[in-house]
């Protein structure tokens, strides 16, 4: 009898590359320097208030100075802390995701998502509205528990789905692939000539005493 081949290739061979959103970029670049503004004109309020109503000797030109240079450095710090979300990007290769992240010093994280638990989409308004949002991820191997935040992402419901279908279809391929395995192992022993067990124990149980 021919032998039992059992097969290994992944369910897909698309790469889905899950992107950072520009949109939430923009949003969340816009609403950190309005309110460093608003600070900003609240602590100048303040500064012109004790210069002009009180007795306290306040240098106002180097208050002035001081202010606008923590300003300026403050806004820097909020544009490239932001920039660096988008230095993230995610690649969705069959089972496993990747994640690479830097524009000059990369790093690499590989998860299997065999071992994923739960996948969930956070969304605010203007999330659902302009198609962006996080994803969070858990996943746990041999007691080990792994969380994966993947912020402000395009299409989080849709990458949401992509992933929970490959985790649902490799686990509904278990059995399958256990049931495959079996038939092959048995098919081995009877071209090697080794005696199946249950059939010895029916023969022993069945023999003369």
């Amino acid at each position: 009898m021919a032998n039992i081949e059992t097969s290994e290739k992944p369910i897909s061979e698309r790469v889905q590359h899950i992107r950072p959103s520009l949109i939430a970029l923009v949003f969340r670049v816009a609403i950190l320097l309005l309110l460093t503004e608003a600070v900003y004109g609240l602590i100048l309020a303040m500064g012109l208030y004790v210069f002009f109503n009180s007795s306290y000797p306040l240098n106002l030109p180097g208050f002035i100075w001081w202010i606008n240079a923590g300003k300026f450095v403050f806004e820097i710090i909020v544009v490239v802390t932001s920039l660096r979300t988008q230095a993230v990007n995610y690649y969705l290769v069959n089972h496993e995701l990747a994640r690479f992240s830097g524009w000059v010093h990369f790093d690499e994280n590989v998860y299997d998502l065999r071992n994923l638990q739960t996948a969930k989409v956070g969304q605010s308004w203007l999330g659902r509205l302009f198609d962006y949002g996080d994803i969070y991820l858990t996943l746990t191997a041999a007691g080990y528990t792994q969380h994966v935040w993947m912020f402000a992402v395009q299409e989080p419901k849709k990458h949401e789905a992509l992933i929970s279908q490959f985790v649902f279809v490799d686990r509904l391929l278990v059995p399958v692939k256990e049931a495959v395995q079996a038939i092959a192992a048995d098919e081995t022993k009877k071209e090697e000539g080794i005696p199946d067990e249950a059939a010895s124990e029916t023969e022993i149980e069945q023999s003369p005493k």
